[in-house]
């Protein structure tokens, strides 16, 4: 009698439900996730989170002695981690948007403070002034040698040369107080440059101990948005 053995291995009979109870893990755990994303929907900060799936299985090379029919079949279904569904893309065009914002907000801010100054709306400004000299001179050149006019023109040039020094006077106290703001502006951005830094090095650590970070993540990305309000920011990822 002759026997012919074939080189590849049983399947395990109770392979199925091994796979079985590794899909439902996983989707215990998707499910998890989902419950995690739902209850943080109003968190500021908060980024949607993903389980990551891999293919499991238990087969080994091929072997000489097995058959050409012979079909690799998996062995189920493992959660890798937790990743982030977060945009690149996005990311660098909001930053860059903030930035711009934020550029525009302080050229307001002076703007509106000049404004103040030279308001020729609601107060009488340099234009007035300006023609009343103007009215002064012409008066002036039909009495010529008339020292009574002669006077008017000086006083109407002295109340123009105070009212040139008084807008000079406002102009630098804008100028002080804007840059007394930037010296805040770079305390702060200081205080963001070293918690940026901090949770980095969090971040770092968790994740060399199999840790996603992901909540740490949540935190460095909200302080690099805040910085982007302050300047134009690249970020790179290692």
């Amino acid at each position: 009698r002759v026997l012919f053995r074939s080189g590849a291995a049983m399947r395990s009979t109770f392979a199925g439900f091994t796979t079985a109870q590794l899909a439902m893990r996983a989707s215990q755990k998707a499910l998890d996730v989902t419950g995690q994303n739902i209850a943080n929907i109003n968190t500021k900060g908060y980024t949607r989170q993903r389980l990551d799936l891999i293919s499991f299985s238990t087969g080994r090379g091929v072997s000489k002695y097995e058959s050409s029919m012979n079909v690799k079949v998996g062995s189920g279904v493992l959660t890798k981690g937790l990743s982030q569904i977060r945009d690149p893309f996005f990311d660098i065009r909001y930053r860059n948007e903030v930035a711009n914002v934020g550029t525009q907000d302080q050229k307001l801010a002076v703007l509106k403070d000049i404004e103040i100054v030279f308001d020729e709306v609601t107060k009488n400004g340099i234009q007035n002034q300006i023609s009343d000299i103007s009215n002064m001179l012409q008066k002036l050149s039909s009495e010529v040698g008339n020292s009574e006019f002669d006077n008017l023109v000086k006083s109407s040039s002295d109340v123009l040369t105070k009212m040139f020094n008084e807008y000079a006077k406002q102009l630098e106290n804008i100028r002080t107080e804007h840059e007394t703001n930037l010296d805040i502006d770079i305390g702060t951005i200081n205080d963001l440059l070293s918690n940026i830094h901090k949770l980095n090095e969090t971040i770092k650590v968790n994740q060399i101990h199999g840790n996603a970070a992901l909540e740490l993540q949540d935190q460095r990305n909200s302080l690099i948005d805040e910085l982007s309000g302050y300047m134009k920011i690249d970020v790179e990822y290692e």
